[in-house]
């Protein structure tokens, strides 16, 4: 049996003032504690083994130092004052940290660059449990998605500096119209169940919280060329000047993406810049983020029934039809095309040595259409007239339609986070705004007698407000037993009207509203320096998707209901310098 012994020490400042709930952690293990009132910390570890520790504190240099037998009695540590604010505290108040009874799992800078290959998320989160994703195209490009827990991407929060993602009427992000975004990314953890708190749509089977880019010290470019199957090209340039002055620094990245797809006329031709500017103040920083992103992808969401796949797995049916000679063809331009850009202000400060700032504005700007060929059309489906000709009365005719989407989405998110002693306070909420528009364009019929060019068909629009507050705190009760509790208040409103494309003309004038509460409790013991326990209960509520609201229009009875969420969560963690295990157990009751 190895013996144990409890290191010791101190952090403080470089005038001797302690530093109240510094992190120390033991690196490549799951050991970890906060220094106390006293700046003081304890850790109980192998005394055969030496170790490498990290010490850090918000605003301050990162400490990394070793320790090895026999054991010094007591390690006193100072932290220098860093002009860089910590970039994890820009997204610090919406995700679990070491003492939080979740199950979560964190990804670095150098794994995401490990298993980035340009492909979109679903592919780079591959690893932790629970999760499979999916790719239209077969690829990776183009449209994919990925399910948590059997969960659907509507019922996943996704959010990157603490800024909400999701579409605000369907709930779900479409990694297609950001693409390579992962590139740019330092960090992302993933929550499990309900979670903590956040910003932005109902987290249900996981959050996905993710960090962009560390601005760089030093100036740098970068260029990198992948090649692969199905004639797939990703090809990006990224490049920074440094900081200019200690104060100032621009990065900047440009990806392409091009692919035929696995999947037959599944191409993707995709392209998006970023650019970041960072500003540093004495205690904070300023960061603008913009996010452009352009793609266009071949339909490839049809469903083929079990024979054809057995023969063909590559057919795709979207596109296919019969000329009037009889003739089998296929449509070219039968494609998703849609615009996205992204415009984000983040600001982060520290107030005083015990409370931090976080605040951002962003604005969204999306526009877009879907374009396909559609065989023997109704007219009437069109909202039009019979087509009269000299010798013949026509109802029905081949078309061209595009369904459009021109949506704006803006809003503000802010953070507090307060430490003294045993206690961490986090405070924080947000306030959005969507407003969409849904429209349909006739660009060619083989009959159109009288209908003009780029005829719009219908045409609805939607608006809907979201904000939310919520209070999270841990108490360490104990040197081993931490107690969490989290709260969150959320409003929800939401105005559709105008006339459906469903071809009966309904009309869709409706408004919902829905207030949530969303509580959350758990507790974290420390059985040992080795070994962590964690039992925490949680409750989630979501409303419907715009998609809910249009099925059970001009239906009362069926007019859907909030979900609600009940999520208990167990877990146990055990952690050695060769050794990492895990085990959580959940049970979700929906």
């Amino acid at each position: 049996m190895s013996q144990k012994v409890t290191v010791t020490g101190t952090v403080k400042d470089m005038e001797g003032e302690a530093l109240v709930g510094a992190n120390v952690v033991v690196n490549n293990s799951m050991l970890g504690v906060s220094t106390n009132r006293d700046g003081m910390f304890e850790l109980a570890l192998d005394a055969s083994k030496s170790y490498e520790i990290t010490v850090s504190y918000m605003g301050y240099e990162t400490h990394v130092f070793e320790v090895t037998p026999p054991f010094k009695e007591r390690y006193d540590l100072e932290l220098s004052t860093s002009m860089f604010i910590a970039d994890e505290v820009v997204v610090r108040a919406t995700r679990a940290g070491n003492l939080t009874p979740m199950a979560y799992v964190n990804m670095a800078k150098e794994e995401i660059a490990a298993q980035s290959m340009g492909q979109d998320m679903g592919y780079l989160l591959s690893l932790p449990p629970s999760l499979v994703q999916s790719s239209e195209s077969g690829t990776g490009i183009g449209y994919t998605n990925f399910r948590i827990r059997g969960a659907d991407p509507s019922r996943i929060n996704i959010t990157v500096d603490g800024i909400p993602l999701n579409d605000a009427e369907s709930q779900q992000v479409f990694w297609v119209n950001m693409p390579s975004f992962t590139s740019s990314l330092s960090s992302i953890q993933v929550q499990r169940g309900v979670g903590t708190s956040t910003n932005g749509a109902a987290a249900f089977g996981a959050t996905v919280n993710m960090q962009t880019e560390t601005p760089s010290r030093d100036a740098y470019a970068d260029i990198s060329s992948t090649f692969g199957s199905y004639n797939t090209w990703i090809n990006t340039v990224k490049a920074g000047t440094g900081l200019i002055k200690d104060r100032l620094s621009f990065d900047f990245r440009y990806s392409n993406l091009k692919s035929d797809g696995y999947v037959d006329y599944a191409s993707s031709d995709n392209q998006s810049m970023q650019f970041t500017g960072t500003y540093f103040t004495k205690k904070g920083r300023i960061k603008a983020n913009v996010i452009l992103g352009e793609q266009h992808s071949g339909i490839s969401w049809w469903g083929v029934d079990e024979v054809t796949l057995d023969t063909n797995r590559t057919y795709n049916p979207a596109g296919q039809y019969v000329t009037p000679s009889g003739e089998n063809r296929y449509y070219e331009n039968q494609t998703d095309n849609y615009w996205q850009n992204h415009y984000h202000l983040v600001y982060s400060t520290n107030l005083s040595e015990d409370l931090l700032l976080n605040a951002a504005l962003f604005y969204v700007d999306g526009r877009g259409y879907y374009e396909q060929f559609k065989q023997d059309q109704a007219v009437a489906d069109y909202y039009l007239p019979p087509i009269i000709t000299d010798n013949d009365t026509i109802t029905h005719t081949d078309l061209v339609r595009q369904k459009w989407l021109d949506n704006d989405f803006y809003g503000g998110v802010f953070s507090l986070i307060y430490s003294l002693d045993r206690l961490k306070l986090t405070g924080g909420g947000g306030l959005n705004k969507y407003v969409g528009d849904h429209f349909g364009e006739i660009i060619w019929m083989r009959y159109a007698g009288d209908t003009e060019k780029d005829h719009e068909w219908y045409r609805n629009s939607s608006e809907k407000w979201d904000g939310n507050l919520y209070l999270k705190s841990n108490y360490q009760l104990t040197s081993a037993l931490n107690l969490f509790a989290d709260v969150q208040y959320r409003h929800v409103n939401y105005l559709m009207e105008g006339v459906d494309d469903d071809g009966y003309m309904r009309e869709l004038d409706q408004e919902h509203v829905f207030d949530f509460f969303n509580p959350k409790i758990g507790a974290q013991l420390e059985i040992n320096g080795t070994q962590y326990a964690y039992a925490s209960f949680s409750i989630g509520n979501r409303e419907p998707t715009r998609q809910n609201f249009k099925d059970a229009t001009g239906d009362p009875e069926s007019t859907p209901r909030a979900e609600r969420l009940r999520d208990l969560e167990l877990g146990y963690s055990f952690s050695s310098k060769s050794l990492a295990a895990a085990v959580n157990l959940y049970y979700m009751d929906y």
